[in-house]
């Protein structure tokens, strides 16, 4: 099973997106943020816009906000939405800085129930980091299965520039140690890599899009990388994980 996470950047036409995929990566999950449901709706798209969509060749879960949409995708795993359930987090004024979006379903593979979580963490400063946690604590109460995953665009994490030494590094850590989750990329690369470079200053590069999976799913992990997409197609590049 591969499985990708990507931000595409709020396009408004996806054919190159949806060409790559297919033709070199041939995934089998897709998550995405900033993915334009109004505009670029996932092909063999169902005519009503729900938060399930069915449709003979492809499972579709959405959030179908404009512009803003996360759609997490498969076509061999049927999904089944899961409920989030709100969580009990307590950090002074964390609500007025929370503006996180996350698309969650299960699915089954060789026999082991799957939640998937797709989150898109909002940016609002050095309040990004509180705003993972609460989401990342939504999914664990949202939890059904044994197994989980969780990728996304996180809007924080290693800066390629200094090597990984940022404040976030250390308070990610701790989010991965409480949760018993696993970096899937740390897992099979020791230097670091770079998934955004900003538009605006494009020395900047940073390691915002994760691939994190629970202690006993990461058994069956096989691979993880940053996958070069072209920064003409996003800001963001695709990170994947094969699972076996």
């Amino acid at each position: 099973m591969r499985i990708v996470t990507w931000n595409v950047q709020r396009r408004k036409k996806m054919a190159e997106h949806w060409k790559l995929l297919n033709e070199q990566l041939n995934p089998d999950i897709i998550v995405l943020q900033e993915f334009n449901t109004d505009i670029s709706p996932p092909p063999r798209q169902s005519e009503a816009l729900e938060t399930s969509i069915d449709s003979k060749d492809l499972t579709v879960v959405w959030d179908s906000v404009p512009v803003w949409g996360t759609a997490l995708l498969s076509h061999p795993f049927p999904l089944k939405p899961l409920e989030l359930k709100e969580s009990t987090f307590s950090h002074d004024n964390t609500e007025e800085h929370y503006t996180g979006r996350i698309v969650a379903a299960s699915t089954e593979f060789k026999g082991i129930s799957i939640d998937i979580f797709g989150f898109h963490v909002p940016i609002t400063g050095n309040w990004s980091r509180f705003n993972l946690a609460k989401m990342t604590s939504i999914a664990e109460n949202s939890q059904i299965s044994d197994e989980m995953i969780i990728l996304g665009d996180f809007n924080f994490g290693d800066t390629f520039d200094k090597d990984g030494e940022t404040d976030n590094s250390d308070y990610f850590s701790k989010i991965l140690k409480e949760r018993s989750l696993v970096d899937a990329y740390k897992r099979y690369n020791k230097a670091h890599s770079h998934t955004f470079r900003s538009v605006r200053n494009k020395k900047y590069k940073h390691h915002l899009d994760h691939i994190l999976v629970s202690e006993g799913l990461s058994a069956r992990l096989k691979n993880c990388d940053v996958f070069p997409t072209p920064w003409e197609l996003s800001d963001h590049r695709l990170v994947f994980a094969d699972f076996e």
